[in-house]
C-alpha cells in the first residue's frame, strides 16, 4: 500500500473477495521448519553468535537490505539469554509468512498468529528462552501492525522492540525472492539461538591418550569428515600452531576461529596465519575438506587482495613492505594438479603452496617436525578445546567421537 492511508484489513478483504489464500498450512510449515534445522548447520556450522549475525548481515547487504541489518540483529539477540524470547518467536513466525506469501510482514493477524500453526511453531522454543503464552497475544494484543509507536510502548523492551520492527519495515522494502531468501537466513539464525539453548548429548573428554588423538588426527587426513569443514580447520589450527610455537617468536591469528569467521574482519590471510616480526615471515594455512579446485584458490587470492591492503598497514610498521615474505599453504584431501604460485600484492612477496591433508597431519614429514606428546596436546588444546564449546553442534560432536574411536 505505500504511503496511501489505506489499512491493510482492506487489503485482506479485496483478497479474499478475488480467492487469494491468506492461511498457513500446518504440515508445510512443519517440513519447512525441518528444512531450516537442516540448513542451520549448513549456513552456521561452529558459529558463534556473533559470527552468524555478521554471516546474516553480509547476506542482507548483498541482497538490498536498506539499513545495518547487523545493528538490528544485534540489538534484538542483545541480553545474556540471547534476546528477549516472545519477540524471536514473533520474528520467526513473520519469516515463516515471508515463505508462503509475499506479505507486508509488519502485519501479522492476517495469518492468525493466535491459531494452532502458529501455536505449534511457538512451542519450538525452549522455556528457558521463552516463556509460556502466545508472545503475540502478550504483546500485540489488537494491534494492527509493528510500529515505532508500537515499540515505544514496550518499556521493558522498547530497544528490542524498535529492531523487530526495524528488521520487519525493511524486509518489506525488498522484492519478493530476496525478502524470501532473508527471511530464510533469519529463521535459520533464530535455529541457531535455539540450537544455543538446547541441551548438548554428545559429550566432548577435555582431553584423548596418545593412540586417541593420532587415530582423528589419521581419519581426518584420510578423507573429509562430512562437518562442514570444522574438523578440518581444527585439525590444521591443531598441527600449524606446533609447526609455529608463540615461544619462538611466532604470533598467532585465527586460531579456534569458526570456518565461517570472515577473514577481512580478522585481518587474517586463511583460516589461521603466523607472523614472525624478527624474520618478516607471515604463513597462513587455509584448510579444505575435499578436492581443492583453482576456482577455490582464484576465490580466496581475490579476497586475499582487500586482506592485505589492511594487514600491510600493520606490516609497514615493522619493516619496509619488499622485505616481508608471505606463504599461503592451502591444505586438502585432494589437491589435484593446483601449481605453486607467485604473486605480489601491496609491493609484498606472496607465494600459494598446496599441502595434501594426510601429509600435514600425520605423514612422514609431519612425524618429523611434530612428536606424538606434542600433537596429543595440541590435539586437546587446539580440536577438543574449541568443539566442546557450546557453539559446536552435537553432530559434529558425533563425527568427532566417532573418528576417535570414543565412547
Amino acid at each position: 500500500t505505500g504511503d496511501l492511508p489505506v489499512l491493510w484489513q482492506v487489503v485482506a478483504e479485496v483478497l479474499r473477495g478475488i480467492g487469494v489464500r491468506q492461511d498457513l498450512e500446518e504440515e508445510r510449515v512443519q517440513v519447512l521448519f525441518a528444512e531450516d534445522q537442516h540448513h542451520e548447520l549448513a549456513w552456521f556450522a561452529d558459529a558463534d553468535l556473533s559470527t552468524a549475525i555478521s554471516q546474516v548481515a553480509r547476506f542482507a547487504k548483498s541482497l538490498g537490505y536498506p539499513g545495518s541489518m547487523e545493528d538490528d540483529l544485534g540489538v534484538l539477540l542483545s541480553g545474556d539469554s540471547g534476546g528477549f524470547g516472545p519477540y524471536l518467536q514473533i520474528i520467526h513466525f513473520a519469516c515463516t509468512i515471508g515463505h508462503f506469501y509475499d506479505h507486508a510482514l509488519t502485519h501479522l493477524y492476517t495469518f492468525n498468529p493466535r491459531g494452532r500453526v502458529a501455536n505449534w511453531l511457538f512451542g519450538r522454543y525452549p522455556s528457558i528462552l521463552a516463556p509460556a503464552g502466545n508472545p503475540v497475544l502478550n504483546n500485540a494484543k489488537s494491534v494492527d501492525r509493528l510500529d515505532h509507536l508500537w515499540a515505544r510502548s514496550k518499556k521493558g523492551n522498547w530497544t528490542q522492540a524498535t529492531a523487530l520492527v526495524d528488521i520487519l519495515s525493511n524486509l518489506e522494502e525488498l522484492g519478493c525472492l530476496a525478502k524470501q531468501e532473508l527471511c530464510a537466513a533469519i529463521r535459520c539464525l533464530l535455529l541457531r539461538v535455539i540450537r544455543l539453548h538446547e541441551e548438548q548429548g554428545a559429550v566432548v573428554p577435555e582431553s584423548l591418550p596418545p593412540d586417541h588423538a593420532l587415530r582423528l588426527l589419521e581419519a581426518i587426513g584420510v578423507q573429509e569428515t562430512r562437518t562442514t569443514g570444522v574438523l578440518e580447520q581444527r585439525a590444521v589450527d591443531a598441527a600449524a600452531a606446533q609447526l609455529h610455537p608463540e615461544a619462538d617468536g611466532w604470533r598467532s591469528r585465527g586460531l579456534g576461529d569458526s570456518v565461517n569467521t570472515n577473514n577481512l574482519s580478522r585481518r587474517k590471510l586463511g583460516d589461521c596465519d603466523f607472523q614472525h616480526a624478527e624474520e618478516k615471515r607471515v604463513v597462513a594455512y587455509e584448510a579444505h575438506a575435499g578436492r581443492l579446485t583453482n576456482v577455490y584458490v582464484d576465490g580466496h587470492v581475490t579476497s586475499l587482495h582487500r586482506t592485505m591492503e589492511l594487514r600491510a598497514q600493520e606490516m609497514e610498521g615493522i619493516a619496509a613492505l619488499p622485505d616481508w615474505r608471505v606463504e599461503v599453504v592451502f591444505v586438502a584431501h585432494d589437491v589435484g594438479d593446483i601449481a605453486t604460485r607467485k604473486l605480489e600484492i601491496c609491493d609484498v612477496p606472496i607465494t600459494i603452496g598446496v599441502e595434501r591433508m594426510s601429509d600435514f597431519l600425520v605423514g612422514p614429514d609431519a612425524e618429523q617436525r611434530i612428536t606424538t606428546q606434542q600433537k596429543t596436546a595440541s590435539v586437546n588444546q587446539f580440536v577438543l578445546r574449541p568443539i566442546r564449546e557450546r557453539r559446536t553442534p552435537d553432530p559434529i560432536r558425533q563425527a568427532l567421537k566417532a573418528l576417535a574411536g570414543i565412547e
